[in-house]
Formats: C-alpha cells, structure tokens, sequence
C-alpha cells in the first residue's frame, strides 16, 4: 500500500504539469464504480478541489483530498472435502485445512450447514490433520475461496445422495417424487410443492444407517 501510494501522488504531479486529467474522456467498464465516483465526488465536493500539490489549506494546515479504489485477489488453490450425514441427524465435514484465527471453523460450517438444509448447530466441521483430504496453505486470503467451494460441493453431493435414497424408499412419504422436487429445510426433507410429504432427516438416515456411515468426497 506504501508503494500505491508514492505512484499514485507521482501521477498527480505528472497530471498537473501536464494540465491533463487522465480520467477524461477515457472508455471505461459498465461497473457501478463509474457511478460510485460520480455519487460521492457531487457529495464530497470534489469540484472545489485544486489540481496543484499543496494549493489547498486551511490556515497553516495543508488539506489533501483524494479518492481510489483498490483491488485485492482472490487466489484459489485446489482443494477436497468430504462430508456424512449420520444417524443422529447430524453432519460431520472434514477437510485438511487449519485455523489460525481466521474463523475457519465458523465460515466452513456455514457453508456445509446451508447446502445440507441443516441448522449451523447440526453440523461439525473437521481440520487440522495431515489423513484429512487435502488443501492448500492459509495465506493471501485464499482458503475460504479454495475451500469453501470444495466443503460446498461435499455438503451438495451428500444432500443428493439423501435425497435420492429417500424418494427410492418406499417406506419414505416422498417415494412419489422426483429428486428435483424434494428440498431440505433445517433437518426435514420437504417435498417443494407438497410440503405435508416431510420426514426428518433423523428418521430417513436411521433407515439407511449403513448409507449415514458413508461419505461423500469433493
């Protein structure tokens, strides 16, 4: 940031001894930032401001204004995770990754809670161990991105597997149903436009315990 900083007030004086503005008449993207600059320039003022370094004071003091954006990467690195839906009605999801105060345990069950339709107190996620499956090293802000995706698509394939066992059984009230139109809801699989075909969670894995002992791995 030190270094944005330098090369951004060297382009200042560049565009002052040029009597140049070098946002003028430049193409740009159709993001909203165009109009967030625009917004907040009307709001800030930034008509009265003067081009010159150090031409703007009040009394002793010198008064600098500016504006910029920045831009942060999102690396991602390849990463697994598996997840299991057990006979308790809970889930439990691993994944090799570590948590140094970056809330990685929060964020992870978060993420598995949401795509198995199951409350965040249901669900236990695992890390910190070599035999788990493998992700990548916490730095750069790139283990949400790298395995988050990876716990999502683990959460996702063991809610299908669930879903596609009980509209197979036929002891389940959803065995009319296709898998598309079955949903989970905080513990109850739910048919979508039939919402008195429900059963827990708890009652379809207890069916299907040998199932519950498995994983599903991403």
């Amino acid at each position: 940031m030190t270094g944005s900083f330098a090369l951004a007030s060297a382009l200042d004086e560049l565009a002052c001894a040029l009597h140049i503005n070098p946002a003028s008449d430049l193409p740009f993207s159709a993001k909203p930032l165009r109009e967030c600059y625009r917004v907040g320039a009307e709001r800030f003022g930034w008509s009265r401001q003067t081009a010159e370094p150090c031409s703007m004071r009040d009394g002793r003091t010198l008064v600098g204004w500016g504006m910029a954006t920045a831009t942060y990467p999102a690396h991602m690195w390849p990463a697994k995770a598996s997840a299991s839906i057990r006979a308790d009605g809970t889930a439990l999801e691993r994944s090799g990754s570590q948590d140094f105060g970056t809330g990685i345990y929060t964020v992870m069950t978060q993420i598995a809670a949401g795509a198995l339709g199951m409350a965040v107190s249901k669900v236990t996620f695992e890390l910190g161990d070599t035999g788990l499956p493998e992700a990548p090293a916490s730095g750069g802000s790139q283990t949400v991105a790298s395995v988050g995706p990876a716990v999502y698509a683990a959460a996702k394939a063991a809610r299908a597997k669930q879903v596609q066992i009980a509209v197979e059984d036929t002891l389940s009230p959803r065995r009319s149903l296709a898998a598309d139109d079955v949903i989970a809801v905080n513990g109850w699989l739910i048919g979508r436009n039939y919402s008195d075909m429900r059963e827990s969670m708890v009652a379809m894995v207890k069916r299907h315990a040998a199932w519950a002992r498995s994983a599903c791995r991403w």
